[in-house]
Parts: structure tokens; sequence; C-alpha cells
């Protein structure tokens, strides 16, 4: 049994874990950046390089474009190995697969060590991308993810990029 000098102790320390928790969600609740564009088809194809900052994975729910459309496509593209998702040839690329944007969670950005573990054994993401097609150029992507459980919306302008880079 407890002794009634402990509960107040174990007390104290859950909250102060949980406050830690929910500091370190806070600090941290932007992981998705862009690392760079591809245009294609006049702008009517976009392909974003996107790399997860945080510490947790990212669960993308959804993708809207210009004005909160639900595009004709979107695909979330994962690269085996050192070739970015983004540019040319990516459909050419074995070790690339694109899968529907909730078959597979972004993992936060490897070290380049790690990088060059995981690409010898190509069995782990190593460069995620969001490729979205749209009958008219793209000028706005809305995502929708999850994040330690939580849903965020980021907007990205994409004359603006680098600066509206989520």
């Amino acid at each position: 049994m407890i002794s009634r000098m402990k509960i107040p102790l174990l007390l104290s320390i859950i909250i102060l874990i949980i406050v830690l928790v929910l500091i370190i969600i806070s600090l941290n609740q932007n992981p998705i950046k862009v690392n760079g564009i591809t245009q294609e088809d006049n702008g009517k194809t976009l392909i974003l390089e996107v790399i997860n900052k945080g510490i947790s994975n990212v669960e993308l729910i959804d993708v809207f474009v210009n004005d909160n459309k639900n595009p004709v496509k979107v695909e979330l593209g994962v690269s085996y190995t050192a070739h970015l998702v983004g540019g040319s040839g990516l459909d050419e690329d074995p070790n690339i697969k694109f899968l529907e944007i909730n078959k597979e969670k972004i993992s936060p950005d490897l070290s380049p060590n790690e990088k060059k573990l995981k690409m010898n054994k190509k069995d782990s993401p190593i460069h995620f991308g969001i490729r979205i097609n749209e009958i008219e150029p793209i000028d706005k992507v809305i995502v929708k993810y999850k994040y330690f459980g939580l849903k965020y919306t980021k907007s990205f302008i994409v004359e603006e990029w680098p600066e509206s880079n989520f």
C-alpha cells in the first residue's frame, strides 16, 4: 500500500511529466517544412518535398488546394534512397512509391549518418513528398495533419515560398 506521504509526491511527478510533454508539443507544433517545390504541367501538378522537423511521426489527414477544394489527385511520395521526392524521374525510380496520403506516416528527419545506414538497407523511408494534381494551376495548398494525436491545419502559398513555408 502506498503511504499517504508518497501520494502527493507521485501526483507532483505525474503533473510535471504532463506539463513537460505539453511544452514539448507546443514548441514543436509546426513540424512540417517544405524543402523544395517542383511544378509541372503549367502549375497544375505540384510536388512538395517535405521534411518532418519534429520528434514524432506526422500523419497526413487531408490536402486541399486554392479555395479549399479537393484536388483531382493527391499522393504521398516515399523514397527509400537518396533520391528526393521532387524533380523529375520519380515514377521511373523503383525506390520511390506513391501512396494514398494516409497510408504512411512522415517520420522525423534523419541525421546524415542515419540516412546512410537506411539507404543501404532500403527498407525505411528517407525522403517524403506530396504530389498534387489539379485541373487548374495550384496557388495555395492547405494540409491537415495529426502530430502527437492533435490535429493541425497549415497553409502554403506557392508564389511566396519559401517565406510562406507552412
